[in-house]
Parts: structure tokens; sequence; C-alpha cells
């Protein structure tokens, strides 16, 4: 496995068979949260080259929103 682009904001793995997942949580307020996870072939979620998890979660106000 190599590494192509870059610079990442969160790293970079070299692990084969790598896919994201993202998640939108929605209650029906005026808060929506995002959840983005880097997961392998077996599902685990996949760490960095620094060994931190390939995964960030964000919320914005939608009232914000035009």
């Amino acid at each position: 496995p190599s590494i192509k682009g870059g610079p990442y904001s969160h790293g970079a793995s070299g692990v084969r068979g790598q896919y994201a997942v993202m998640e939108i949580e929605d209650s029906g307020g005026d808060e929506l949260c995002i959840n983005w996870k880097v997961k392998n072939n077996k599902g685990d979620v996949v760490s960095s080259m620094s060994g931190k998890l390939l995964q960030h979660s964000f919320c914005f106000q939608l009232s914000n929103v035009q």
C-alpha cells in the first residue's frame, strides 16, 4: 500500500481496503451533526500512521444556514 495525495488534515494510513462511513444525526431540532469514520475491510476504525483514529465529528446550527 502507498499513500497518495495530501496533506491530510487528520492523518493518513496505508491500509488496503479502506472505506469511509458518514453518519448524520438529525433530531429534528436546530442542530445537525456529522460523524466520519475510516474503516478497514473488517469494519474496524483505521488508525493513522501516528496512531490516531481516522475519524472526525462536528455539529452546526441549522438556524445559521440559509
